[in-house]
């Protein structure tokens, strides 16, 4: 991971989780808006091939637009330990620990998407659960084998 410490929350609590219950912060509550990588790629597309109107009369800066795409709703850093365990076969829990950053830290993100809807006709195609499903059926999120191997060694520790 070339990210390390700066890699998203699903990345970070998928390795924590093939090795130990989770560390969040009191009480899991924060919520960020996801949006899969092949969303931001059509996204980038349709807008790419988007052509206001354009007034070539005058210089019109609204004919440069900037759009947000997101998934439209925060998803919960207990709601991605949930849906983790599910995908790696995990039966995790959260350990909350406390925020360091109290009064830096951003609690809740969450795109409004009604210009990118009304534009370019955008609407995510995968919601949370279904990326991080392809994001771990790609390989990327954790190696498979790294998966395999811990689930042989939790399965030996049980006979």
């Amino acid at each position: 991971n070339h990210k390390g410490k700066l890699s998203t929350m699903i990345y970070q609590c998928a390795n924590q989780m093939l090795k130990a219950d989770p560390k969040l912060f009191k009480y899991g509550e924060q919520g960020r808006d996801y949006i899969y990588v092949k969303d931001v790629v059509r996204a980038n597309l349709l807008a790419a091939q988007y052509l206001p109107s354009v007034d070539t009369t005058k210089n019109n800066p609204t004919n440069n637009i900037v759009l947000n795409c997101g998934g439209g709703r925060a998803v919960t850093f207990n709601d991605i330990v949930a849906i983790l365990n599910t995908v790696l076969g995990t039966k995790r829990k959260p350990v909350y620990i406390d925020n360091p950053f109290t009064g830096n830290y951003q609690e809740y993100t969450q795109c409004k998407m009604d210009n990118a809807r009304m534009m370019l006709n955008f609407t995510p195609q995968f919601n949370i659960s279904a990326g991080i499903q392809d994001y771990y059926d790609s390989g990327w999120l954790v190696p498979i084998t790294l998966v395999n191997e811990i689930k042989a060694v939790a399965t030996n520790r049980i006979h």
